[in-house]
């Protein structure tokens, strides 16, 4: 993994912010109780989203092997979510290779009990990147 320092893009932060907002919409039209593992995967993949879009408004992005916690630390480190928040955010992470990798099946009952926070996670996030 590598951390770079840039000259922050506008349009590629706008891009990410608009596809983190219609994949909000698209997650909820899946049926939770049907499709767990691709509920869990989308909310994962909005939290991705809007995070890069602050790092790279602060001028930094990642690449390669570990870039995905890389850019979960810069975010705890910053303050920008606390350390509850973020450690959801890592098990979402872990979760979401599982699901991609392994063929790992989500508990309905998992994304029910963490869905509040992921939804919170995410307001904040969008605040953040406003």
């Amino acid at each position: 993994m590598t951390l770079i320092k840039i000259t922050p893009n506008k349009k590629r932060i706008n891009s990410l912010i608009k596809m983190a907002i219609s994949n909000i919409k698209m997650v909820e039209t899946i049926s939770h109780e049907k499709f767990p593992s691709n509920v869990l995967k989308e909310y994962y993949g909005i939290i991705r989203e809007l995070m890069s879009a602050k790092m790279l408004s602060d001028g930094l992005k990642t690449y390669g092997e570990g870039s995905h916690k890389e850019v979960i630390n810069y975010i705890k480190n910053k303050g920008h979510l606390n350390i509850i928040e973020t450690d959801l955010v890592d098990k979402l992470r872990i979760l979401r290779n599982e699901v991609v990798y392994e063929g790992k099946v989500i508990d309905k009952k998992f994304l029910d009990d963490k869905l509040y926070k992921i939804r919170r996670i995410i307001d904040k996030l969008l605040k953040l990147t406003k």
